[in-house]
């Protein structure tokens, strides 16, 4: 599993930041995976991601500030963790 974080910002002609938005995204590259979670070091709980599948891959993408991603098995069991 694979991870990157990119920002996006929006600035007006002095410069000062309009709007922010942050993404997590990343490619499945362990069949086991079929479930991707992510949080924040601050969140307590876990949110699931949604799963695209493009020309036979699977990604992840959550839009938010998240850094802690983990893939998940069908049972439950954690696969993979990143961040945090």
């Amino acid at each position: 599993m694979t991870v990157y974080t990119e920002s996006f910002r929006e600035h007006d002609n002095k410069g000062n930041v309009l709007r922010e938005l942050y993404v997590v995204f990343g490619e499945l590259n362990n069949a086991e995976i079929e479930k991707v979670e992510t949080k924040t070091k601050q969140d307590k709980a876990f949110e699931q991601a949604d799963i695209i599948m493009n020309q036979g891959r699977q990604y992840y993408l959550p839009i938010g500030r998240e850094t802690i991603v983990r893939g998940l098995s069908n049972t439950g069991e954690v696969i993979d963790r990143q961040g945090g």
